[in-house]
């Protein structure tokens, strides 16, 4: 489980596609031919796939791997979302040069995309003519989208449907008629900007508890009166985190893969956090859930109640990320109703995500300190 710190649910993507060792007792099956079957009958078994196991059938053999291909492209399930939050790539008039991050042969052949973009309403509010220092002309809603969709087919040539996300609105709704908000006529322009062949979305956080979010996902259609519709009210995608890009050995590719591994041991790390709490709620004694703060006595007889506890008194606010030296209070454990299984299951992971923090300071370390020794090759290129 890893989760961002908005509590969105992101799973990496080699977690994704990495195979599941089934644990059984059971005598091992005669194994099955799979080839000899009807290229009729392997078709329908192809459709019955998920993502992770239709690219296992692409990396098996050749024979498997262009079937296999067709069905893992064109992604066909609406649970599954490509989620990228590279929104630096997408900046109006930006005149750095960012590095993208992840694999771009990868992303020219994905249809569905999630965007995260941090705060809608900014990154496409207009900007007013600047006279003090180097002149900047206007520019116009219309055109920072525009921008921003010839940027989005330049990333994502292949993507069919586009789900923008980052806003929380002030307002759960789009305003009623006679009351205005400025910022759903300007999500209404980019949606309606969006190319000919893209169907774009907008999910707003639907402001629940922490730990139980949820999104809306809307669609405006246009006219001369733009419609917002409904098409999901409760969106919960999987949302697979893009495959990284593959960079030849250098200190970039060094800073890059420490950044992406703490990234990934950050979002693991919140995961963790997550199940701990939920440890409180998931083995109550006699029926009692207890706030998982140490120094908290409030109990509940529903769950509910709980949440609503831990919004209110930001109690789910525990852990390394947040503990003061010496606060025992704010310490998180799990719940000692927890299986003796599932603690040690959550000890192992805890143990191996500092093993892999541990693994990351090996690439600071080479960064920080030049890259190599002075008068080596490497150690020139890192100083170029």
């Amino acid at each position: 489980l890893c989760m961002d710190h908005n509590e969105k649910v992101l799973v990496p993507f080699r977690y994704f596609v990495e195979p599941t060792l089934q644990l059984s007792r059971t005598p091992p099956c005669q194994p099955f031919h799979f080839l000899r079957l009807h290229m009729d009958l392997q078709l329908i078994v192809y459709e019955c796939c998920d993502l992770s196991t239709l690219f296992q059938l692409m990396r098996t053999c050749s024979r498997t791997r262009g079937p296999a291909a067709k069905y893992f492209w064109a992604n066909t399930l609406e649970t599954y979302w490509y989620h990228s939050s590279d929104y630096c790539l997408f900046d109006y008039g930006s005149h750095q040069c960012p590095i993208i991050r992840h694999c771009p042969e990868f992303a020219r052949r994905i249809k569905k995309v999630e965007l995260n973009l941090l705060r809608l309403e900014h990154f496409f509010a207009e900007l007013g003519e600047q006279l003090d220092g180097p002149y900047r002309p206007a520019v116009s809603t219309a055109t920072k989208a525009q921008d921003f969709w010839s940027k989005v087919e330049r990333a994502f040539p292949a993507v069919k449907k586009m789900v923008l996300t980052g806003m929380l609105p002030r307002r759960a709704l789009p305003p009623p008629p006679g009351e205005f908000d400025i910022a759903y006529p300007m999500i209404e322009t980019v949606l309606n900007c969006a190319l000919p062949h893209i169907a774009a979305y907008v999910a707003f956080d639907r402001g629940n508890s922490p730990r139980s979010r949820s999104y809306t996902l809307w669609q405006v259609t246009s006219g001369l009166e733009s419609t917002w519709q409904v098409v999901n009210k409760h969106w919960t995608p999987t949302r697979i985190l893009l495959p990284p890009r593959r960079f030849t050995d250098s200190p970039l590719r060094d800073l890059l893969t420490f950044t992406r591994m703490n990234y990934a041991l950050h979002l693991e790390t919140r995961g963790l956090d997550w199940l701990k709490i939920e440890t409180y709620a998931r083995y109550p004694l006699d029926g009692v859930i207890r706030c998982p703060r140490l120094d908290c006595d409030a109990t509940f007889t529903e769950r509910s109640q709980w949440k609503q506890h831990l919004h209110d008194t930001s109690h789910w606010r525990l852990g390394p990320g947040y503990t003061r030296e010496g606060d025992w209070a704010m310490e998180l454990l799990c719940f000692k109703g927890t299986p003796i299984s599932e603690q040690a299951a959550v000890e192992a992971r805890q143990q191996r995500i500092d093993a892999g923090y541990k693994h990351t300071k090996k690439f600071q370390w080479r960064v920080g300190c030049g890259w190599s020794q002075e008068g080596t090759e490497q150690r020139r290129l890192f100083e170029e």
